[in-house]
């Protein structure tokens, strides 16, 4: 096409029936946002929005976890403690 579209007086354009903003908002969720291990996605069609959460990370699931101490690495998701102290009980 070598000519200017302009859609600004429309308030659909529509491909084989649907209209096109629904289409490629579809085509996004469905094959460009994808959950991966620990993430979860959930889109609400109706109120256009899309949430993002993060899984909690347990021994047989990948996700998110938190630790209030300096004595570890992390290096490619995987924790490694540097020094194993008992401490005093």
């Amino acid at each position: 096409m070598n000519k200017d579209l302009d859609l600004s007086s429309l308030t659909a354009l529509k491909f084989a029936g649907e209209n096109l903003t629904e289409a490629l908002e579809d085509h996004l969720v469905t094959n460009f946002f994808l959950a991966g291990e620990g993430i979860d996605l959930t889109y609400n069609d109706g109120a256009n929005t899309l949430t993002v959460a993060a899984e909690v990370a347990t021994s047989a699931n990948l996700g998110v976890a938190s630790f209030d101490a300096t004595e570890f690495t992390v290096t490619a998701g995987a924790v490694t403690l540097a020094v194993i102290d008992g401490g005093t009980y």
